[in-house]
């Protein structure tokens, strides 16, 4: 599965660090465009019981080619995160890369994203 920046992925961890698998899933970057992706993450797989991420603490990034980028990370929901880069960051990419998402709790990190990422090149007028 290939995401475009602008949909939502969730994710459900049954115990955070617990047997937890990271979540794989290719995204694709526009290049000269914002890339953001909304995660929702919740504690059962109905998802009728959302994950209070309030307290964590998130990084990430994304490589293309030789080129590395830090996403932004915000909270904007007791469940739901935020990752962006910025338009003005993502001009002159290469073809393919890959990016991670980590998680910070009680001490520890935990990778909870990742994946390929493919680039839609920008047309220059």
């Amino acid at each position: 599965m290939v995401i475009d920046s602008q949909e939502i992925v969730e994710l459900t961890i049954e115990g955070i660090g617990v047997n937890m698998d990271t979540a794989t899933l290719d995204v694709k970057v526009n290049e000269g465009a914002t890339f953001s992706m909304d995660m929702e993450f919740w504690e059962t797989t109905d998802k009728s019981v959302p994950m209070d991420i309030t307290n964590w603490t998130f990084e990430g990034n994304m490589k293309i080619g030789n080129d590395l980028f830090v996403m932004g990370m915000l909270i904007t929901a007791p469940n739901l995160l935020t990752a962006e880069i910025a338009h003005t960051e993502l001009v002159n990419l290469g073809k393919k890369g890959s990016y991670d998402i980590s998680a910070l709790y009680g001490g520890k990190s935990y990778r909870v994203f990742q994946g390929a990422v493919t680039v839609s090149p920008e047309v220059a007028l």
